[in-house]
């Protein structure tokens, strides 16, 4: 296992995010040029709940994954945070490669 941060300092949001990527890959999404979010698996168009922090953000961030899938009246999804196409492709080199993200 390796140490991400010592005992006497706090882990960064960065480095927290990133942590969650490398279990949450799977429920990634990219930010469409209509302002949608499209999943990397299943390609379905997703729409961020109201009830996420995220959800009245003007920057909208172009790469997110979520912990939940919850369908109403669209597909919404909850507890999502920003992540990086790098990280995708560092924890999922098996799944998605560079040149696929690049070009989603």
């Amino acid at each position: 296992n390796k140490l991400l941060f010592s005992n006497s300092s706090k882990p960064s949001s960065e480095t927290i995010r990133e942590a969650l990527c490398s279990g949450y890959f799977v429920n990634a999404c990219k930010l469409q040029r209509n302002g949608e979010y499209k999943t990397l698996m299943g390609s379905k168009i997703v729409h961020i709940h109201p009830s996420s922090s995220l959800y009245k953000s003007e920057l909208r961030p172009k790469w997110i994954a979520y912990t939940e899938l919850l369908y109403t009246t669209k597909l919404f999804i909850r507890g999502v945070f920003e992540v990086e196409a790098k990280w995708i492709s560092r924890v999922a080199p098996h799944v998605f490669s560079k040149k696929e993200l690049i070009e989603q």
